[in-house]
């Protein structure tokens, strides 16, 4: 008669039983089957990591060029490259993400000038 001499679990909580002879077994709902092998974990896939690569200021400034913003593309290369690539602590993982901030920022500080003409009279109408 077989006598188990081990039980374990699979990741999915499926009892496998190895026998003394060398046999093995897994609990189903209606009993215990036999295996010709013990099953094996499913492999997950590897993720590959996208690794951040400094713009050259030739590309941020086709990127801005793209977005018709007025970002000084040396300026903002030299910014985050003084600082090692990093907002405050934190690594920079998309640099047209801090694009995108500098023009929003940009655009804020442009005050719209009005003609000489036009701000006299607004200012002879208060």
């Amino acid at each position: 008669m077989r006598k188990p001499i081990q039980i374990t679990t699979t990741g999915k909580g499926a009892l496998i039983a190895l026998c003394d002879d060398g046999s093995m077994f897994r609990m189903t709902s209606q009993g215990w089957d036999q295996l010709d092998s013990i099953p094996q974990p499913e492999k997950t896939k590897a993720v590959t990591v996208k690794r951040f690569k400094a713009p050259t200021v030739s590309e941020v400034a086709d990127y801005c060029a793209e977005r018709c913003n007025h970002v000084d593309a040396g300026a903002f290369v030299d910014h985050y490259s003084t600082n090692g690539w990093k907002r405050g602590s934190t690594p920079i993982k998309d640099w047209k993400a801090c694009v995108r901030t500098w023009e929003k920022s940009a655009t804020s500080k442009i005050q719209p000038t009005l003609p000489a003409g036009i701000a006299r009279l607004k200012e002879l109408a208060r």
